[in-house]
């Protein structure tokens, strides 16, 4: 019985890459998300917030976890369009 060797898989790297930036963005929304619809819920009775209302979405936007969601955003975009032939980016 002889072994054929493994077929070699391309753009593993890649693939990875987005796989993780995606678990990434989509794990940070859904901890930012129930935060964020507290706020919003919170403003509708009272627009004008208080003192604390300001601190509390800065935290919730500008967090480490947050940015690095955001980058992980912008890397999938960049990747994703930069697979994109020629003639479709163009259109």
């Amino acid at each position: 019985m002889s072994k054929e060797p493994a077929p070699e898989l391309h753009h593993d790297d890649v693939t990875l890459g987005l796989l993780r930036d995606t678990a990434e963005v989509h794990a940070v929304r859904g901890e930012v998300r129930p935060v964020i619809d507290a706020l919003v819920a919170a403003l509708k009775q009272d627009p004008l917030g208080n003192d604390d209302t300001a601190h509390k979405i800065a935290d919730a936007l500008e967090s480490p976890r947050t940015r690095s969601a955001r980058a992980a955003r912008a890397r999938l975009s960049r990747d994703l369009s930069n697979d994109l032939p020629d003639e479709v980016r163009t259109r």
